[in-house]
Formats: C-alpha cells, structure tokens, sequence
C-alpha cells in the first residue's frame, strides 16, 4: 500500500507530462521517455551553441586575418615608397669641383 501510494503520484505526475508535451505539439513515441527526449533536446542545444560559438571564432579569424593582409599590404608598399625615395636621394649626380 506504501508504495502504491507512492507511485501514484509519481505516474501521474509522468501521464500529465507526456500529455501536455504531445499536446503542444512534439511528436513523442510512447515508449521514449521524456527524460531521454530531455536528454536529447539538451545534446541538441549545446551542439547548436558550440556551432554558433566556433561560427563566431572563424567569422572573428577571418577578419583578423583579413586586417593582417591589409596591415601587411600598406606596409609593404611604404618599404616600396621608401626604397624609390632612397634611390632617388641617392642617385642625385652632384658636380665635381
């Protein structure tokens, strides 16, 4: 009778679950409990969250990298720019006295 009076609640407490989630609409099979369903939807969400947290680390990699190549053209072409200048600084014919 102790565990009767026990378990009731309990199953009950389960049906009232199971009831209310395939009423909002989730496509349950009867014999997948809710907390495996439970289990599954949290794999689901924390796969989702460290795709969209890797998606920000290559979308904040790409822009560094991007930045970099940038950085590196503009001073590349101011090593160019200062090379002509010393060339032409030191290709100035001065007159023998």
């Amino acid at each position: 009778k102790e565990f009767v009076a026990y378990a009731k609640p309990v199953i009950d407490e389960y049906n009232h679950n199971r009831d209310k989630a395939m009423t909002t609409g989730l496509d349950i099979e009867l014999d997948v409990p809710l907390s495996e369903l439970d289990r599954l939807k949290h794999e689901l969400k924390k796969a989702n969250d460290l795709k969209d947290k890797y998606r920000v680390q290559r979308n904040n990699a790409v822009e560094a990298r991007k930045q970099l190549e940038a950085e590196n053209a503009r001073l590349r072409f101011r090593v160019f720019d200062l090379q002509q200048e010393l060339l032409d600084e030191n290709s100035v014919v001065t007159p023998i006295k």
